[in-house]
């Protein structure tokens, strides 16, 4: 019965959690319009390069668009009826596989980089 609680506990963080930075993405999108001097100012002041406020508004929107989507399905999930330990468990695969294409991507690039060092060090000597 306390792991049926802790589980519960832990999904609602996650819904919470998801609207939060949804929210905050959905916030930094408007404020690439509504204050284009100060988002330009600040994005200079924080990372020190100019920074196109047409980019930071696509990928905050992007961003979004991926948080709101899974509350979308949370919700659709609980509207449906299917028990929340199955959208639990399809979460954990999901993030099973997307850490496994992301090692097999780290994978090749050391690699890659493993390669180019042989062939440097081949051109050198």
């Amino acid at each position: 019965m306390e792991v049926l609680f802790l589980t519960g506990v832990f999904l609602n963080q996650i819904v919470v959690q998801l609207i939060i930075e949804g929210g905050t993405a959905i916030a930094i999108f408007i404020r690439c319009f509504t204050d284009k001097k100060g988002i330009e100012r600040e994005l200079e002041r924080r990372l020190h390069v100019e920074f196109p406020r047409g980019v930071l508004a696509t990928i905050s929107v992007i961003y979004s668009l991926c948080y709101v989507q899974w509350v979308i399905i949370f919700f659709f999930f609980l509207i449906l009826g299917i028990h929340w330990l199955l959208l639990v468990t399809m979460l954990q695969v999901l993030l099973v596989l997307m850490t496994a294409y992301s090692s097999a991507a780290m994978g090749q690039l050391f690699f890659f980089h493993v390669v180019l060092i042989r062939k440097v060090i081949i051109m050198v000597c």
